[in-house]
């Protein structure tokens, strides 16, 4: 089958799409979800999006920063053809969304239908890159929302805002806490299953583009704050410059993986969540844990005792030898040791 690619947001398939309960449906997946209003009040664009949060504004700057530079690197990589096809299906499915929203079934399904002709007629070949210039511009997507939410939550500390700790705590307080949380067992279990589609190298640069999104809209907050130029010009260029790069590098990295994974690879991506992610937010959970629990609940003798492990990462890779015969006990001692 072959799937049009109707908008960031949206892959629809050709089967069933002149139905209209089910094109409906897809209504619900579109824009940037906003707390406090209902699904139809939803914003579908970000100008939308800052209109009703001011801080979205660097979400709508983060988003222009990085779909311009993936359609400088599409055009110098493949020339200015694709990006011309990706931008009129991009169109055509913000046509399809407006449609939707305005509840005009007609132009919903006309547009639909040319978007389906459209993709019914490209080669193998143009599929592929139209597929793969969506994916990686929905990844930068994905990365600028990131660091969009990151620094709605670091805004958000210090304005009376309680957090889910802090909050948890306190209509818990006259029960025995630090006893209950002392002797709480909460085990992590890692897999080896590949639910993973992405590789770790793509997963790597998609980090390296939040932190990046990340020092430009601090330099950008920082300037309007002080009303004056606090970031060189020099300083912004090279965030920029290394940004464009790791862009470049992701539309030249290959997205799929070519050979099975061995037990031994599968278990090297579970630690690599241990190493990028788990190895850090622990400890600082269980440090912010500690203290709210002194705060809260009466000085020092309500901290957590050292020999309390409420939180405990397991892990099942290298040893899932209930069926799999490429499980072995080779196989097994080869994981031991590397997640040791």
């Amino acid at each position: 089958s072959k799937f049009p690619c109707l908008s960031s947001s949206f892959l629809v398939s050709r089967r069933g799409w002149s139905r209209w309960k089910k094109v409906r449906m897809l209504r619900r997946f579109g824009g940037v979800a906003v707390r406090g209003l209902s699904s139809s009040a939803q914003p579908r664009t970000f100008e939308a999006l800052a209109a009703s949060d001011s801080a979205a504004a660097g979400l709508a700057r983060s988003a222009r920063t990085v779909g311009a530079m993936l359609g400088d690197c599409m055009s110098k990589k493949q020339g200015s053809a694709l990006l011309e096809r990706v931008e009129q299906l991009r169109k055509k499915g913000r046509a399809w969304r407006k449609a939707l929203a305005d509840e005009d079934e007609a132009a919903a399904c006309a547009t639909l239908e040319e978007i389906t002709s459209d993709v019914g007629k490209m080669s193998d070949v143009e599929l592929r890159d139209v597929a793969r210039a969506f994916a990686h511009f929905l990844a930068l997507l994905n990365a600028a929302e990131q660091e969009y939410r990151v620094r709605r939550l670091e805004k958000g500390r210090g304005t009376g805002k309680v957090d889910s700790c802090a909050g948890t705590i306190h209509l818990l307080k006259d029960k025995d806490v630090v006893k209950a949380l002392s002797t709480q067992r909460v085990e992590i279990v890692l897999t080896a299953h590949p639910t993973e589609v992405h590789r770790r190298e793509l997963l790597t640069k998609h980090r390296r583009c939040t932190e990046l999104l990340r020092e430009l809209e601090t330099m950008q907050t920082t300037q309007e704050e002080s009303d004056e130029s606090s970031s060189s010009s020099f300083e912004r260029d090279e965030v920029r410059r290394e940004l464009r790069g790791v862009v470049d590098a992701l539309w030249g990295s290959d997205d799929l993986r070519r050979t099975k994974p061995t037990p031994q690879e599968e278990a090297k991506g579970g630690i690599a969540v241990i190493e990028t992610s788990l190895w850090d937010a622990v400890p600082s959970f269980l440090r912010r844990l500690d203290a709210t629990c002194r705060d809260l609940l009466g000085g020092d003798s309500k901290t957590l005792p050292l020999t309390s492990t409420p939180l405990k990462i397991a892990s099942w890779m290298g040893g899932d030898r209930d069926g799999n015969p490429n499980v072995t006990a080779v196989v097994t001692r080869e994981g031991v040791a590397a997640q040791r």
